[in-house]
């Protein structure tokens, strides 16, 4: 991190880079991770503050390309990019009330397309099997957030919170998640001469509004924690149909020792996800999820760092007909590294993940463990 005085603007850059060779019965497999992050952040007379951010992902491994709730618990194959963009604004309206502006734009792209599917060209006569929804039409989308909070500092370590949030989710896929079919289709003889024209992409488009109070608190210089609580009414208007659930983002974090810090969380919203559904019932719109997650991290002795961290969700459908509503599933992971640093951006590093993958639709679960050991790059200041 580097600052730049006198303007006060503050800069931070990082990247880092894994190549990842996996070796196994049957399994041979080349992984890309690269993460990029990079922030702004200036104050204005100390009454407003702006920061800035971008942070780019490009990686097979559903945990990275979703640092937060996993909408696809699979690996990723060849690939998907995401990346997130966001503008913060903080306001001092008076010595102890603050107005909080933030917006942030977050796309992904997924490099499997329907010509991967099987089943591909779907409409030639030599096609015998129904398509699947490619991974970017069932999951390309941009997804917007604008936010605004009243922050009350209470005292010195109480801030009390009440805000909005408004969600526009819109899917940019363009092609179907849901194929058409007909008499002259080979891979659907059995619909007995019955036609459908089809779903695309943005059948699944929604608008979700959050409103909520919380509070945050300094328990004491090293132990922190934030909440905010309230409901969510999701939108889906091509699908006229929509949802109130219940909206939660809890955290608390300990700095138990110089460079070393625990954090526990629980969030609670809807979140776009892989299963599309089955033609012609209308599609899976979207999953309500509760995920809980933990990390702990930091120095461990000289020029050795390890890492702890783990996440557990569970995911109700909404939509898609009796055979997928209100389903079921639970995604869960664990890992462990360790790495000792050469030089400030090189580092040798091992370790090792499980996760699983339970589900109430058949042909889903997986359980998925592997250890690996390699060199990581990372550059920043």
């Amino acid at each position: 991190m580097a600052k730049f005085a006198p303007a006060g603007a503050v800069v931070s850059l990082t990247d880092a880079a894994d190549f990842r060779r996996y070796d196994g019965p049957g399994n041979h497999r080349t992984d890309v991770t690269e993460q990029f992050n990079g922030g702004v952040s200036h104050e204005f007379g100390g009454r407003v503050k702006i920061h800035l951010d971008d942070s780019f992902a490009l990686s097979q491994e559903p945990t990275v390309i979703d640092p937060s709730i996993v909408t696809m618990p699979y690996r990723v194959e060849p690939g998907a990019f995401r990346n997130t963009g966001e503008l913060d604004l903080t306001v001092g309206l008076t010595k102890d009330v603050d107005v909080y502006l933030g917006y942030e734009n977050k796309e992904y792209f997924y490099e499997q397309n329907a010509n991967s599917v099987v089943g591909y060209p779907f409409f030639a006569p030599a096609s015998l099997h129904f398509p699947l929804a490619s991974q970017d039409d069932a999951l390309d989308r941009m997804e917007q957030l604008a936010e605004m909070e009243l922050r009350w500092k209470v005292s010195a370590k109480t801030t009390a919170i009440l805000g909005y949030k408004f969600r526009d989710t819109s899917y940019t896929g363009d092609g179907y998640v849901e194929y058409p079919y007909g008499p002259s289709y080979p891979y659907n003889i059995s619909e007995g001469g019955t036609s459908f024209s089809g779903r695309l992409s943005s059948f699944r488009n929604s608008e979700a509004h959050y409103g909520y109070a919380g509070v945050e608190e300094s328990f004491n210089p090293n132990l922190t924690g934030a909440i905010r609580a309230g409901g969510e009414f999701v939108d889906y208007e091509r699908a006229d149909t929509s949802r109130l659930s219940p909206y939660v983002d809890a955290n608390l974090t300990w700095r138990f020792l110089p460079g070393r810090e625990a954090q526990v969380g629980v969030k609670h919203l809807h979140n776009a996800t892989d299963v599309v559904g089955i033609a012609p019932m209308p599609p899976v719109l979207d999953a309500e999820t509760t995920a809980a997650y933990f990390s702990v991290g930091g120095k461990v002795a000289g020029n050795f760092t390890g890492s702890l961290m783990g996440q557990a969700q569970h995911s109700a459908f909404v939509g898609g007909g009796p055979n997928f509503n209100g389903k079921n599933e639970d995604f869960g992971f664990v890992e462990l590294s360790l790495g000792c640093h050469f030089t400030s951006w090189l580092l040798a590093e091992t370790g090792c993940n499980y996760s699983r993958l339970t589900s109430d639709l058949p042909g889903r679960e997986y359980t998925r463990n592997f250890a690996f050991l390699g060199v990581r790059g990372t550059w920043g200041r």
